[in-house]
């Protein structure tokens, strides 16, 4: 609170405010300055590079464009720690000293989920083997409730299996921790990889289990075990790619080959994806589809839905997750342009990482376009849930329809349509015009968020029918009746 005080301070002592910087900082930034009512002028970055020309309907210039020299002007530095001190550096030397540093900090809430320590992670393994249940070991590269894998694939198991199972118990571990997990592989039934790439310890722990006669299997939600679609993910990446974005997306499907050739099986998202992999690595492959958290369907309780809302702008949401999703967001994009062009109240949302096209920029300039940087899974579905209706699109191939439908019921649970691409997965769980859209064209962008933006009473309908069945479908013991089939076929 002190910092907003003294950035108010400082904003109200200068003519003229500029904001250093044009990245997840600034926006951050941009959003406490409309709170506090502070106006500035616009953005300044050293050099333009890939940098938007307009943000939040502010022009971004370089630095060497602006006249530090002329009377009244405040720099708010909105960039990391790091590269305030350069920038520091650099105006002391010009003797220009009307600077204010906003120190912002971008890292997730630590305590959104219950994360057990180790030694309370290994004492629940005891007690499980001790009551003479059947024991799963879910190992992953690392325990971080930021990433969306780890997330779905092993906190939201364990939660549901401890609430819901009686035969099963589930417990996850870190790579960097499977050497305590050795002592316990005589009594374990299952141990499963989340996504690991290779290593001499992996390896290593692999000879162990297969000596106590331990099933191996690997979970993976996404198409990143064969070289041709690396390519599909570097084509669909926001940036120019490098020889290291080369080397590492290579690098990572080998070896997570290396793993999935030891295997015994496979757990997969969706059909298309169980598909591949059974084709590929002539082994069976058991479906555990994504599914929502008790956090999840507990905010979802608690905020109220978009429809009943009253306000004066209809806000359409894109929460883009990774930055491989470019060549998606085209899909929907001149849609919303000409959407965007009839109908002036209609706002566009963005979360996380995506550069606005060239038919939207005017858009951006004008203000009609919030774009907001990655934030923790709780914000996210807080954000969802304020949007009139959310876009999952995709250019619908074996890739895409290897992903899963998290899109649609992350925002059925908040009581929000989503408009979706044709995918496998999607159509599986979307009933054309019941609970959502499936859009193959451009017009069909068009004229179905149209609809729901010109028909109240059908959205509302939409959305009831939505939360519905994501509440019937992706929540409790049904839930649990997947997962321990899907085990259950290794038992």
């Amino acid at each position: 609170m002190k910092q907003i005080d003294e950035l108010k301070k400082f904003c109200d002592s200068y003519n003229k405010i500029y904001i250093y910087g044009a990245g997840a900082i600034a926006r951050k930034l941009s959003s406490i300055m409309k709170s506090i009512q502070c106006e500035y002028d616009s953005y300044i970055v050293s050099r333009k590079g890939d940098n938007v020309s307009f943000l939040y309907g502010h022009p971004v210039h370089e630095v060497m464009d602006i006249d530090l020299a002329a009377d009244g002007i405040g720099i708010i530095l909105a960039i990391s720690e790091e590269n305030q001190k350069d920038i520091r550096d650099t105006l002391d030397r010009i003797k220009f000293k009307n600077y204010f540093c906003y120190q912002c900090d971008l890292s997730f809430h630590k305590d959104i989920l219950p994360i057990l320590s180790l030694r309370e992670r290994c004492k629940f393994l005891e007690e499980s083997i001790r009551n003479g249940k059947h024991v799963v070991v879910l190992i992953s590269d690392s325990i971080s409730f930021n990433n969306t894998n780890w997330r779905y694939r092993a906190y939201n198991i364990y939660e549901v299996m401890l609430k819901y199972s009686i035969k099963w118990s589930y417990m996850f571990f870190s790579e960097t921790e499977i050497k305590m997990i050795i002592p316990f592989l005589n009594k374990v039934d299952v141990v499963t990889f989340l996504r690991m790439q290779w290593t001499f310890e992996i390896d290593e722990f692999i000879k162990h289990a297969k000596n106590e006669k331990v099933t191996i299997l690997y979970s993976i939600d996404d198409l990143v075990f064969n070289s041709m679609h690396a390519v599909r993910i570097l084509e669909n990446s926001t940036s120019t790619c490098t020889m290291k974005m080369y080397n590492d997306i290579f690098g990572k499907i080998a070896r997570n080959r290396m793993i999935m050739d030891k295997a015994d099986g496979f757990l997969s998202t969706n059909t298309c994806l169980k598909m591949c992999l059974e084709r590929d690595f002539h082994k069976p492959c058991k479906i555990i589809r994504n599914f929502l958290n008790e956090e999840q369907i507990g905010l979802s309780k608690v905020q109220a839905p978009s429809y009943s809302l009253e306000r004066d702008v209809f806000i359409i949401g894109y929460f883009s997750g990774t930055f491989t999703h470019q060549k998606d967001f085209s899909c929907c994009s001149f849609a919303l342009s000409r959407l965007m062009e009839k109908y002036k109240d209609i706002k566009l949302r963005i979360v996380g990482y995506i550069k606005i096209p060239q038919e939207l920029e005017r858009y951006q300039q004008m203000g009609r376009i919030e774009e907001i940087p990655q934030v923790d899974f709780l914000t996210l579905q807080k954000l969802i849930g304020e949007v009139d209706v959310n876009l999952a699109p995709l250019v619908v191939d074996e890739f895409t329809n290897s992903k899963s439908e998290l899109k649609f019921f992350e925002a059925a649970i908040m009581s929000v349509v989503t408009c979706a691409s044709p995918t496998i997965a999607f159509q599986e769980c979307i009933t054309n015009g019941e609970n959502g859209f499936l859009c193959e064209n451009e017009t069909e962008w068009y004229l179905n968020l149209q609809c729901l933006y010109l028909d109240f009473n059908r959205r509302k309908k939409m959305a009831t029918n939505a939360r519905k069945y994501a509440v019937e479908n992706y929540t409790g013991e049904k839930v649990v009746a997947m997962i321990e089939a899907a085990y259950e076929y290794w038992d």
